[in-house]
């Protein structure tokens, strides 16, 4: 999902002496966007009161600071442990961490009851127009934008919150014009602070892909201009933009001191690794600043080794390297691969879904990934896709799936291990061949992705016999025994 709904939290009175301190370090660690901390100390000032309106008040603190910080699933974790999580504020993030996760369904059903309060009643129509754009339904959303700003015309940041998520909800539907003419009618980029730079940044994208790349330009450098002043994200976010047009162009010292600072700012696992992933390539252009550019990237693999953006990295590394006669180091790095993401279309709903692989049955986003094949499937109609490895000649092939602005993505990916390039290799040479396919039915999928593994590899299997599988027997260790043979035998 792009952006983050987040909001003040209506706080209690803190008539409970034993919880005041944590609690209040929490609102400020909140207002400083010290997330973790936040979170730390929420839950402490919630353990350490027996008064039910402060506990109620540190766990809103709580579920808004793992929201922030991306943590849908651990936010319904906690909600699922708390017996006394009633009202409309817990009902909200629930809904909210729903939605994060890609259950649209299920956060449109906690949104179908009216909220009492008025504030998160605007909230909610927020939520709800998000809920309809996961959705695909385009009216239902750009309706529940305009209602929600109409509601929300007395708070300037809530406003302009809105209008970022309107303007990008109309980005996705393919209309970046009308994208950019709302963030202007709602004037959010006059707004000061992280709502604000929300709609700077964005409004900078838009103007860069719709003939006005000067002016979006200017935008990001006002953002990164406004150093401390300016929020976290956009800050880092506007310094990289800046930092891959000046390596475009041939500035790498500007491209490394953009990417510097951007590195010494970010925080969040996610900045933290385009920030860095910027500098290290950014210094890999530059000879004199090549081993240190391969210090970094490295380090940044071996930190995040399950992001996607490390088998990119990787293999850009590993290419950049040959290229500059180093064949011996890109054989050193190549050790998985990942492949671009592939997006199911809007009629797969990854609520309705389940994927099938080496990790058993899960929901779409609840497995570390499958070897050789994947299958993701409608459980009710069967309907679904297979996507699976044909060949495993030089890696391993593992399929990855998840959920990402309300749609399932398949990540294809071959794990080397250290792949042993010779110099002047390509390391691309050494790929492996991956088939995807749709299906009405995908048990048709399955058995159309065994006879393509067959005839890759001319299997011709013999008829089959009657026999006796010891794999099942684990009450004998795996294989039975003499008194065990001899009653099935009898069976």
């Amino acid at each position: 999902m792009k952006g983050l709904l987040v909001f003040a939290v209506l706080w209690g009175a803190a008539t409970s002496f034993a919880a005041a301190d944590p609690l209040a370090a929490a609102r400020r660690a909140l207002g400083d966007e010290l997330w973790s901390v936040a979170a730390r100390s929420a839950a402490e000032a919630a353990d350490a009161t027996t008064n039910a309106a402060v506990r109620a008040s540190a766990r809103l603190v709580e579920l808004e600071a793992l929201a922030r910080e991306g943590r849908a699933a651990d936010m319904l974790a906690r909600l699922g442990t708390w017996t006394d999580a009633a009202g409309d504020g817990f009902r909200y993030w629930r809904a909210w961490a729903e939605l994060a996760c890609g259950r649209t369904d299920h956060a449109r059903n906690a949104l179908a009851t009216p909220f009492e309060s008025p504030r998160y009643a605007a909230l909610a129509l927020r939520l709800s127009a998000r809920a309809a754009v996961e959705a695909n339904d385009r009216a239902a959303a750009l309706s529940l934008f305009a209602k929600a700003a109409a509601a929300l015309a007395s708070d300037p940041v809530a406003h302009a919150e809105n209008a970022v998520e309107w303007a990008q909800a109309l980005d996705r539907f393919g209309d970046a014009a009308a994208a950019r003419a709302v963030l202007e009618r709602e004037r959010a980029m006059e707004v000061a602070g992280p709502a604000g730079d929300a709609a700077r940044l964005l409004a900078a994208d838009l103007l860069a892909r719709t003939g006005e790349a000067p002016e979006g330009r200017r935008l990001l450098e006002w953002l990164v201009a406004g150093g401390t002043n300016t929020a976290e994200r956009a800050y880092v976010l506007a310094s990289c933009a800046l930092a891959d047009a000046a390596l475009a162009a041939g500035a790498t010292n500007e491209c490394v001191r953009l990417a510097s600072n951007a590195v010494q700012r970010a925080r969040h696992p996610d900045l933290v690794r385009r920030a860095g992933f910027t500098l290290g390539f950014s210094l890999l252009a530059d000879l004199a600043a090549r081993a240190r550019g391969y210090a970094e990237i490295s380090a940044l693999v071996r930190r995040f080794p399950d992001a996607p953006e490390s088998g990119r990295a990787q293999l850009r590394l590993a290419d950049g390297l040959l290229a500059a006669g180093d064949a011996a180091a890109a054989a050193r790095e190549v050790a998985r691969v990942t492949l671009p993401p592939l997006e199911l279309g809007a009629g797969y709903t990854p609520a309705k879904m389940k994927a099938l692989g080496t990790a058993g049955l899960t929901a779409v986003d609840g497995h570390p990934g499958s070897y050789m094949f994947l299958a993701l499937a409608e459980p009710v109609t069967r309907r679904g896709v297979v996507a699976a490895w044909l060949t495993s000649r030089h890696a391993s092939g593992v399929v990855f799936s998840g959920v990402q602005e309300g749609r399932v993505r398949v990540t294809p990916e071959m794990q080397y291990g250290r792949l042993p390039l010779k110099p002047g290799e390509d390391a691309r040479g050494r790929g492996e061949t991956f088939v995807v396919g749709a299906f009405d039915d995908c048990r048709r999928g399955l058995e159309a992705y065994a006879d393509a593994v067959a005839a890759a590899f001319q299997v011709k299997m013999k008829p089959q016999i009657a026999g006796f599988c010891t794999w099942y027997s684990n009450q004998h260790g795996g294989a039975g025994d003499a008194a065990s043979t001899r009653a099935f035998a009898a069976c």
